[in-house]
């Protein structure tokens, strides 16, 4: 009964070290992809903050333009058209 005792007691050993092994290597991989998405994450918030930048500056602009227009057809045109009506 000793050797398959020691047979076990072997394959148990062996089990245990290809566990560790693998539970490393899980957790390297782990790492790595971590460190793999959170540069994706800073990249597509670089690629975020371009665009907003990119399609918020000419609906400022736009803005700004009809703002400006507004106000000189409300102080030119609207008072000039009343005189010309009455």
């Amino acid at each position: 009964m000793g050797w398959f005792d020691e047979q076990i007691r072997d394959r148990k050993h062996n089990d245990d070290e290809a566990f560790a092994e693998a539970f490393a290597a899980a957790f390297v991989a782990l790492a790595v992809c971590s460190a793999v998405l959170i540069a994706a994450l800073e990249v597509a918030c670089a690629v975020l903050t371009l665009f907003w930048v990119v399609l918020t500056v000419p609906f400022a602009v736009a803005l700004t333009v009809f703002s400006a227009f507004r106000a000189v057809v409300l102080t030119v045109f609207l008072p000039c058209c009343r005189i010309l009506i009455n």
